[in-house]
């Protein structure tokens, strides 16, 4: 039988240099990397579910922030401008108009994970009950 050569990390193939450092802890890199690739699947989902839910004839959701006070990592805000328009907008993301965690506006608020999608209204424009 052939000699069995000894172990190398690194492989040659095809001009390619394979490096196998076998299975490590994790690190700070990792565990950040692991976040983000969360952060991403939580937007795609926001995407997704705007795309098949969010009706046309609403004040569209624009990316406002990469940080909320409210405890997520990115925002997508929608300025009502009327009681009804956020009405419509709070009926679609299936949650109750709440006072806003700004004293002087009212907000329907939904999460997909770590993304915020917020539509809002001066709290003197609301016309309507307000959950607390």
């Amino acid at each position: 039988p052939a000699p069995v050569p000894p172990s190398n990390p690194t492989t040659e193939v095809a001009d390619v240099t394979i490096h196998d450092e076998g299975i490590r802890p994790a690190d700070a890199v990792d565990v950040t990397v692991a976040g983000l690739h969360g952060v991403q699947r939580d937007l795609g989902e926001a995407c997704t579910w705007l795309r098949a839910n969010w009706p046309a004839h609403l004040p569209q959701p624009v990316v406002s922030r990469a940080w909320s006070g409210g405890g997520a990592l990115a925002a997508l805000e929608v300025q009502a401008g009327q009681a009804e328009a956020l009405r419509e907008a709070a009926e679609v993301m299936g949650v109750d108009v709440a006072a806003d965690r700004l004293p002087s506006y009212v907000a329907a608020c939904r999460y997909f994970g770590r993304v915020e999608l917020r539509a809002w209204l001066e709290a003197d424009r609301w016309d309507g009950e307000v959950a607390f």
